[in-house]
């Protein structure tokens, strides 16, 4: 089964594929443990973790079955909500890719709680929190979208009220592979509430994959079911996505490419650790012709 890239992408291989290396001179980076984490309200814990990959030219590519050489399978991860403390096991999930996550089933995310994660690996200490926001997305409706021109493909939009008790921030993400079971960043699947309308509009396009490291197509397929997934998060995982966000914008043009690094909120590695108020339930679109 065809296995969709996780944004672990954005910390992994995006210097890569983004950049397409200008020259070729790649100056030696130096590896670092790669943390993909998340914690929805209701929903438990997901840990995904990884070392840094080594930069290369675009025509020497790691293998993809190579990347399985950089999952750390053997940390200690712990997770606390500040009253209750928990380890994450650690074990194979093919819902995922890396097919390796850390989760717990003793701990589940609540709305307004902070969550401080641990992980120890080699001597490596590694530490992060991020807060659920107390309030979820107001989601008016979806609407499937005829794309001019091309009667293969639909685009979708999510109407979105925008909160008027709080300053939200909102990411979006997709999943079009119902039996990966896990969620793809949407591209340019950002809002910052206060600069937007009372009631905004967020389209939901294709991102990439580890098989795809080139976009393919913004649009999903007539015919094809995809569940939509919206958050609110807090404004440190909203810089973290904003800066991954307009690393792959301005990474496609060979004049704007950007360098200024993704912010990370991981102190001793990098990646992110987010908690999310999420609007999803599995909810499915399904497009017709």
């Amino acid at each position: 089964m065809k296995r969709k890239l996780s944004v672990i992408i954005a910390f992994l291989t995006v210097l890569t594929s983004l950049f397409s290396c200008q020259d070729d001179f790649m100056p030696q980076q130096e590896e670092s443990v790669v943390v993909e984490g998340w914690i929805d309200a209701g929903g438990f814990p997901i840990v995904i973790l990884t070392r840094s990959l080594p930069l290369r030219l675009r025509d020497d590519a790691i293998p993809l079955e190579q990347l399985q050489d950089y999952v750390i399978r053997w940390a200690k991860v712990t997770l606390s909500d500040g009253d209750t403390t928990v380890v994450l096991t650690g074990g194979k999930d093919n819902d995922y890719f890396p097919p390796f996550i850390y989760t717990t089933g003793q701990m589940r995310g609540m709305s307004g709680k902070t969550y401080t994660l641990k992980v120890e690996t080699d001597g490596q200490v590694l530490t992060a929190a991020t807060t659920i926001p107390d309030n979820p997305p107001i989601i008016d409706s979806i609407v499937c979208r005829s794309i001019s021109g091309d009667t293969a493909v639909s685009g979708i939009d999510v109407y979105i009220r925008n909160r008027t008790d709080c300053h939200c921030y909102y990411k979006s993400f997709y999943m079009d592979d119902i039996e990966s079971g896990q969620f793809i960043s949407s591209y340019l699947g950002v809002v910052d509430g206060y600069v937007a309308d009372t009631t905004f509009v967020m389209q939901i396009m294709r991102g990439t994959t580890v098989q795809e490291l080139e976009m393919t197509g913004f649009y999903f397929p007539n015919g094809s079911d995809v569940v939509i997934k919206v958050a609110t998060m807090d404004s440190v995982s909203f810089s973290i996505w904003q800066g991954y966000e307009d690393k792959t914008r301005l990474g496609y043009s060979y004049v704007t490419s950007s360098t200024r690094n993704i912010p990370t909120n991981i102190n001793g590695g990098i990646g992110y650790w987010c908690g999310y108020n999420a609007v999803n339930t599995k909810r499915t679109v399904r497009f017709v012709l």
